[in-house]
């Protein structure tokens, strides 16, 4: 009884939560060996679909490693030294390596560095006060043969880059005042027959030149101071009618023009004081003597003699001294009383013409005309 007891009690001591899980954890039912042969391929299945997802896995941690690799800062060490290696190698190539701005800034600029380099010692020695005008000359011509080689006068089949353009422009501007330093007249015609093509076609294209104005004022005073009056017109009828009468460069050829044509000479010589750049005063000098040989000209139409003193005035001369030497370059006698006579040519005597000779002629032609009739 008392052992019956004490067991009794043993079983009341046990806690509650073992007798719960002794009834709640039934006996499994026996596996069949049908449902053993079912649950043998679910949980091969299932085994290999958590192999290839982790083999998946692995291989896509493996690519994102290996695509990031590259791009790790310089800071971070690498396990393996030979890809180090090749980072900073891929680094100096590319800090050698210009960018696409500056490539393409090469590709676009074509003019070769020897050309660059006579330019800037050109421009250089042109800015100096005064220039050596046989050193300018030398630049000038080994720079026009290696102009030949670009698109020194650009066609239509050409697209040259804008700077070569404005290298070639500001190399034919100063050779166009150079010429006026040196006095050659055919040279400045050649320079300025280049560059309407920069001053005109690519008006557009390249920006407005510091100098454009004053060099077509100058082919202007040019023309008109060789009396070529038509080619005078032709230029100017290319200017825009805003400048013709705003810009003072192209204002005073054309008021030159004005004045010739009235006839006012003495406003012609009073505005040589009054030129709008040093470089007019050249071509001002050509154009009085022009005006001088057409006074000239018609006083040795309308006078037989004429005073030293009166000569001086129409001539427009300061001193009897350049009126002498004018005189003896036209072949004018000075007498003693101070009168200029000029040698007129000898009148030539009219010829007659034989006009019987003439109607007989012409009458021995119809009749043999009318014999072959």
């Amino acid at each position: 009884m008392t052992k019956r007891r004490r067991s009794s009690s043993t079983e009341a001591t046990r806690s509650p939560s073992k007798r719960a899980s002794r009834r709640r954890a039934p006996n499994p039912p026996p596996a069949s060996p049908n449902n053993a042969a079912q649950q043998g391929p679910r949980t091969r299945s299932r085994s290999r679909r958590q192999t290839g997802e982790s083999e998946d896995a692995e291989s896509r941690d493996a690519g994102t490693s290996r695509a990031t690799e590259p791009t790790e800062p310089a800071g971070e060490t690498s396990q393996s030294p030979v890809s180090q290696d090749q980072r900073s190698a891929n680094t100096e190539a590319a800090q050698e390596r210009p960018s696409t701005s500056e490539e393409q800034d090469s590709t676009n600029s074509r003019v070769p560095e020897e050309v660059v380099q006579m330019y800037q010692t050109l421009s250089q020695e042109w800015s100096r006060k005064p220039p050596n005008l046989q050193k300018c000359g030398e630049q000038l011509s080994k720079l026009k043969v290696c102009l030949l080689e670009l698109s020194f006068l650009p066609t239509a089949d050409t697209k040259p880059s804008k700077q070569e353009l404005l290298v070639a422009r500001d190399i034919l501007e100063i050779g166009a005042q150079w010429s006026i330093m040196m006095k050659d007249i055919p040279g400045f015609e050649r320079y300025m027959a280049q560059l309407k093509c920069y001053y005109l076609d690519y008006k557009t294209e390249l920006p407005v030149s510091a100098y454009k104005y004053q060099l077509l004022g100058l082919n202007l005073l040019c023309l008109l101071s060789q009396t070529r009056l038509a080619e005078f017109h032709t230029e100017l009828e290319l200017l825009p009618s805003k400048e013709i009468y705003n810009n003072i460069y192209i204002k005073h050829p054309v008021s030159m023009e004005q004045y010739l044509m009235e006839g006012s000479y003495n406003k012609v010589f009073l505005a040589k004081g009054n030129v709008p750049a040093e470089s007019y005063g050249f071509f001002i000098d050509i154009l009085l003597n022009t005006i001088r040989d057409e006074i000239a000209a018609c006083a040795e139409k309308a006078y037989d003699r004429i005073s030293s003193t009166e000569t001086a005035r129409i001539l427009f001369f300061e001193n009897k001294k350049d009126v002498k030497e004018y005189a003896a370059k036209r072949g004018w006698t000075l007498r003693p009383d101070h009168f200029f006579e000029f040698n007129k040519e000898p009148e030539k005597k009219e010829e007659t013409i034989p006009a019987n000779e003439l109607a007989s002629q012409a009458i021995e032609y119809a009749r043999e005309l009318e014999m072959i009739v």
